[in-house]
C-alpha cells in the first residue's frame, strides 16, 4: 500500500512538472509572437514616416554619390557670378539650334517657366538639385517666357533673390509659332519641360508641374543610358 502511494505521489509530481513545463513553453511562444509583431509594426512605422521629397537620393541611380546638403554659400556665389549676371535673349531659330547642337552624351533639361507662374517657381529647386548632384550628366536650362522688357525689372532680380545657379535664357516674341515648333501637342501652358539627349535619341516633352518624386522617376532611366 505504501509502495502504491509513493508511486502515485511520484507520478503526481511528474505530472505537475510537465504541466509547468508546458505552461513555460506556451509563455515563450507567446512572447516570441508578441516580439515579432512589435518588430513588424516598428518597421512599418519607419517605412511610413520615411522622408520622400526631401531625400534627393531616393529612386536615383548612383544614390550614394548624391549630396545630402545644399551648395555652400561660397559655391553658390561662384556659380551665380558665372551664370546669374545676364539672361541671354534667343530667337526661336537660335533656341532650336541650341537644342540640336548639344552633341554630348548628357541629359539636357529645358524647363519653361515665368516669374508670375507659381507652379514653375515651386519646382525650380528640384531641377537645380539634380544638376548640382549630376554635373557631368545633367544640364538644366531655365527658359523664361517673361516679356523681354521685363528682364531687368523682373527676371534678373528673381534669379538673384532665388539664387538660381542654372543657365537662364529667354525666347523673344514667344507665341503660337514658337509653341508649335517646340512641341506640336503643347498648348502653351507652363510649367513645361523638354528632356533631350541627342546621342541617345531622347526627346521627351512633358506639360506638367513636377513633384520631386515624379521628376526623379522621369530622369532615372535617362541617366542610366549615359555612358
Amino acid at each position: 500500500m505504501m509502495g502504491f502511494k509513493k508511486r502515485n505521489f511520484f507520478l503526481s509530481d511528474r505530472s505537475q512538472d510537465l504541466s509547468q513545463n508546458h505552461k513555460f513553453k506556451h509563455y515563450c511562444m507567446n512572447f516570441k509572437t508578441l516580439l515579432l509583431f512589435s518588430i513588424a509594426v516598428l518597421l512599418m512605422s519607419c517605412a511610413t514616416n520615411a522622408p520622400d521629397e526631401q531625400d534627393a537620393s531616393m529612386a536615383l541611380p548612383h544614390s550614394k554619390d548624391m549630396p545630402k546638403q545644399k551648395l555652400s554659400a561660397a559655391a553658390k556665389q561662384k556659380l551665380l557670378k558665372a551664370t546669374g549676371k545676364d539672361v541671354e535673349r534667343l530667337s526661336l531659330m537660335t533656341f532650336q539650334n541650341l537644342i540640336n547642337s548639344n552633341d554630348k552624351d548628357k541629359l539636357y533639361i529645358y524647363n519653361f517657366w515665368a516669374t508670375w507662374c507659381k507652379p514653375c517657381i515651386k519646382e525650380m529647386p528640384y531641377f537645380e538639385l539634380l544638376q548640382n548632384a549630376y554635373p557631368d550628366k545633367v544640364k538644366v536650362v531655365f527658359v523664361s517666357l517673361d516679356h523681354p522688357q521685363k528682364i531687368q525689372e523682373k527676371v534678373l532680380p528673381f534669379i538673384r533673390e532665388k539664387e538660381i545657379t542654372a543657365e537662364v535664357v529667354l525666347i523673344e516674341n514667344f507665341g503660337d509659332k514658337e509653341i508649335q515648333a517646340i512641341n506640336e501637342n503643347w498648348d502653351g501652358a507652363i510649367p513645361a519641360t523638354l528632356f533631350v539627349n541627342n546621342q541617345k535619341d531622347v526627346r521627351d516633352f512633358r506639360q506638367q508641374e513636377f513633384e520631386f518624386d515624379e521628376l526623379k522617376a522621369v530622369i532615372s532611366p535617362y541617366l542610366m543610358m549615359i555612358d
